[in-house]
């Protein structure tokens, strides 16, 4: 730091040195880096307040006016043919992973070799065809002699100047990652410092200019971004601003076509509706622009304002016209569209109409730009992870909606590669209020013993028959498919720990689930589980399941308890050293002696008053019912 290091450099994980020393002293012996900590720290903290008072210090080369470029000119035709094939290969593996440390290498190896480069050389390369192969052929480094093979790999020629310019076009948009923003700025320096002239044209037409204006005027209070915005507005001013933007040439005469398409069909221009032959004559004027790939650029198109004109075209209907054919009127001027588009097909075989598509495709590419986030680790080969890791989507009721459930502000997870109608479906069930969600008094199990004079008796049959109460309220008096009814506030349960449990939940003691479930206490004398059932019985019988988790955890010594308020509880049996349960998930069902009462109990309690199977207190059930 004394001799001039930066304490706010990142790595490739934009990791600082603080970062990287308070990890590692998180990972060894505690106060291992203490002392770099406080020194980095301080370090770090003048830093960002010298960021703060001197914006676009960090970084800023733009001092240096000496050329870094290396001389490179007696190596020839060697380096030439290694940048014109190099440079395809960096570009396309950056577009084509989501890697980060691969994407930051790539850019970063494409402005080291265009800084290393003299004017001379740049100059030399503009118009050099760069090898740009669709597959990984262009890595082979003896030349290909098959000729299928090269019909076969979509082979197409680039000049060098142009394909560094479209590399730009896709690095500078203002939402890319700020370092990846500064090394582009930086590439533009670097050409237009060398070869203005040739660069210049270049840069305007695909709206890189445009794009570092952009940059340049960013106010943000981040002090990362500011210096962002410093170092493009010095480049804008040193290189660009005496230049300028004016279209002219090809690119005036476009937006004048423009315009001519949008007057014929503005009202009060003329009063007449244009008719098929003023249409095409316009459109022949906009063709001329379309039969050659590189006569305007995607930028240039948009800024002489096509896309507005299309819309127009394709689209506009007269407010003042009640009585014209809307439908008539569009399909009559698209097929003089589709028709004129296709008509002229250049030598190499192409059509306007595919050059038009390609360009709005471009320019959709570049507005349109969302996030893509990397879910694999550094030395990962592929990005498959990225659609195994679940998204998370938040859950907002539309409004004005009544009859739906209110999940808002709720977020559920799923998997990406989900379709939407499957998320329809999956929340359809759940947000359509059930028969459970309904008021208590509305559903028919309620309904059916409220309405009754008569007691109701559930009379015992097998282990876990539809025949008991817990049965008869989770499936709404049988009228429904069985639901668990804990989990939706039918009956409430409660333990000795209260509501979380080691293992498993307090609703998977009323589990009817083939397999039973992990569900036990704490190891801890007198453990109890609390049914409260909502209604009043006089039990007859009670049915116990064995929980899966521990072998040797069944119960041995227990009591079942009954009462009315939840405080003062009889005791309905008790069993000691009963060996009914043996196997986890085995079952087993005992009568019970009511002792006399006319109105019965409510609450339903499960009391450990001894040891279990394996001589500890983990209470261990997955299964209850009762008659």
């Amino acid at each position: 730091i004394k001799h001039g290091a930066e304490p706010l450099k990142v790595d490739l994980e934009g990791k600082t040195a603080l970062d990287q020393a308070r990890s590692s002293s998180n990972i060894l012996k505690e106060g291992q880096h203490e002392e770099v900590i406080r020194i980095l720290e301080a370090a770090e903290s003048n830093a960002k307040q010298n960021l703060i008072s001197n914006p676009g210090m960090l970084g800023n080369d733009e001092s240096e006016e000496e050329d870094p470029s290396l001389n490179l000119c007696e190596y020839g035709e060697y380096v030439v043919g290694f940048l014109v094939r190099f440079l395809p290969i960096l570009v396309r593996r950056y577009q084509n992973t989501m890697q980060m440390p691969v994407r930051k290498n790539a850019i970063t190896l494409i402005s080291k070799m265009i800084s290393l480069c003299s004017r001379e050389l740049l100059s030399n390369l503009l118009h050099k065809c760069a090898a740009d192969w669709e597959s990984d052929d262009s890595v082979i480094v003896s030349p290909v002699k098959s000729g299928s093979k090269l019909k076969n790999s979509s082979y197409s020629q680039r000049e060098f100047g142009n394909l560094l310019v479209d590399f730009l076009a896709m690095v500078l948009p203002a939402d890319e990652e700020i370092g990846f923003l500064k090394i582009g700025i930086k590439i533009v320096r670097d050409v237009m410092r060398r070869c203005p002239d040739d660069f210049f044209h270049l840069l305007l037409r695909e709206g890189i200019v445009n794009n570092v204006e952009m940059l340049s005027s960013n106010s943000d209070s981040n002090p990362k971004k500011q210096d962002l915005a410093y170092f493009a507005r010095n480049v804008l001013d040193k290189y660009f601003t005496k230049r300028t933007a004016t279209p002219i040439g090809l690119v005036a005469e476009l937006r004048s076509v423009c315009d001519r398409i949008i007057q014929l069909f503005i009202p009060g221009v003329n009063g007449l509706t244009p008719t098929s032959s003023e249409i095409e004559a316009v459109l022949q004027d906009l063709v001329r622009f379309l039969q050659v790939e590189n006569v305007v650029s995607p930028f240039e198109l948009e800024n002489a304002g096509v896309i507005e004109a299309l819309i127009v075209l394709l689209l506009y209907k007269d407010p003042n016209d009640e009585f014209s054919n809307l439908e008539d009127s569009l399909l009559k001027r698209r097929t003089i569209l589709l028709t004129t588009l296709l008509r002229d097909t250049n030598s190499e075989g192409g059509s306007p109409l595919v050059t038009l598509l390609r360009k709005l495709q471009t320019i959709l590419s570049c507005i349109e730009r969302l996030p893509i986030y990397s879910h694999s680790s550094n030395n990962s080969s592929s990005c498959i992870d990225s659609i195994k890791t679940p998204l998370n989507i938040s859950l907002r009721r539309a409004p004005g909606e009544k009859e739906l459930l209110d999940w808002t502000g709720k977020t559920m997870k799923v998997e990406p590669l989900v379709t939407v109608s499957t998320i329809e479906e999956f929340l359809l069930r759940r947000v359509v209020p059930q028969w459970y969600d309904h008021d208590r008094c509305e559903m028919n199990f309620f309904r059916i013993l409220d309405d009754s004079e008569e007691k109701h008796e559930f009379i015992y049959s097998r282990d876990f028959d539809k025949n008991g109460v817990i049965y008869f309220i989770g499936s709404n008096g049988g009228s429904k498919e069985w639901i668990n009814p804990a989990s939706h506030g039918l009956v409430f349960i409660t333990s000795s720990d209260g509501r979380t449990l080691p293992y498993g939940k307090v609703e998977d003691i009323l589990s009817r689930s083939s397999d039973a479930q992990n569900c036990h206490t704490k190891d801890r004398s007198s453990s109890w589980f609390i049914i409260d059932l909502g209604l009043n019985l006089i039990p007859s019988a009670y049915t116990l399941r064995h929980a899966c988790g521990y072998g040797r955890s069944a119960l041995r010594t227990w009591q079942l308890q009954m009462s009315t308020d939840g405080v003062n509880w009889t005791t309905i049996r008790s069993h000691d050293n009963d060996q009914g349960m043996v196997e986890p998930g085995s079952t087993y069902t005992w009568d019970l002696d009511t002792p006399e009462t006319s109105h019965g109990w409510r609450y339903v309690r499960i009391i450990q008053t001894g040891r279990n199977a394996g001589g500890k207190n983990y209470l261990s059930l997955s299964g209850f019912e009762i008659y």
